[in-house]
This record gives structure tokens, C-alpha cells and sequence, in this order.
């Protein structure tokens, strides 16, 4: 491909997805990254909102995840909250096994965030989940 020499995913847990993203990049010539795989998910939340970085559930699947939470930003403010629910409902806290789905919203260290011109909800079979259109990245201080 040109111009890419790799694929970074998110993927921490889930040996199947690690399986499925090296074999499409044995396939396409590129390298698989994956910085965060086998890390303790409760860590990586805490280190998230200690580096000021911001989520927005924009999935639950079968409504394992409160549907309160669907469109909430999960920051510094409330993330002692989000895991109280997370662990009263055994599930991962980030996810991983697809009880719930996320998009980064903010990274204050890097002084980006995401902007979203409009936000549909929508069903599936089994999941509530949330369309951001027209989204954009935004410069939100000096760096």
C-alpha cells in the first residue's frame, strides 16, 4: 500500500482480533502494532484520565452498559462513576469485549479534541449505538 507501512490498533485483550488484524497485514505487507495488547484495562482507564484524555460511549451491546451512558463523555469529572457501573455489571473497564464501544473525544496533552456537527442515535439487533457526522479534529489550546 502506498504510503503505509503499518496498522495500529487498540486492541488490549481479544486474541481473535489480534489473529484477524496480523493476518490482513501479513497479507497487505504491513507491520501490526499494537501498543496496548496485554495490559490491564483498569490501568489503562486510570492512565487515560490521568494524561486528561476524554470518551465517548457511542455503543452497548444488549444493554449490559446502563443505556444512560450512551453519548456520555467519561472524563476525570466522572470516571469513578463509569467503573462503579462497569464492575457492578462485570464488564471490562474498556470494553474489550465488546459490551460497550468508544471514541476519544479529547486528548488534552496533545490540545486536540473531536467536534461533532450532529449525533444520531440508532438500533441494531442487539446494540444502541450513536452516528457522529460531520465530525472534524480541533486544535483546543497552543500545542
Amino acid at each position: 500500500m502506498k504510503g503505509l507501512n503499518a496498522l495500529v490498533t487498540g486492541n488490549v485483550k481479544l486474541e481473535e482480533n489480534h489473529e484477524i488484524y496480523a493476518s490482513l497485514c501479513k497479507k497487505a505487507g504491513l507491520k501490526l502494532v499494537e501498543p496496548l495488547r496485554g495490559k490491564d484495562t483498569l490501568e489503562l482507564l486510570i492512565e487515560y484520565s490521568k494524561i486528561g484524555m476524554q470518551f465517548m460511549i457511542i455503543g452497548i451491546r444488549n444493554e449490559e452498559l446502563d443505556p444512560r451512558w450512551l453519548g456520555a463523555t467519561i472524563s476525570k469529572q466522572n470516571i469513578e462513576n463509569f467503573l462503579e457501573e462497569v464492575f457492578s455489571k462485570g464488564i471490562d473497564p474498556c470494553g474489550e469485549y465488546g459490551e460497550y464501544h468508544s471514541i476519544v473525544t479529547e486528548l488534552k496533552s496533545l490540545g486536540k479534541s473531536l467536534k461533532s456537527a450532529s449525533i444520531v442515535k440508532g438500533e441494531g439487533t442487539c446494540t444502541i449505538y450513536l452516528l457522529l457526522l460531520n465530525s472534524q479534529i480541533i486544535k483546543t489550546d497552543d500545542k
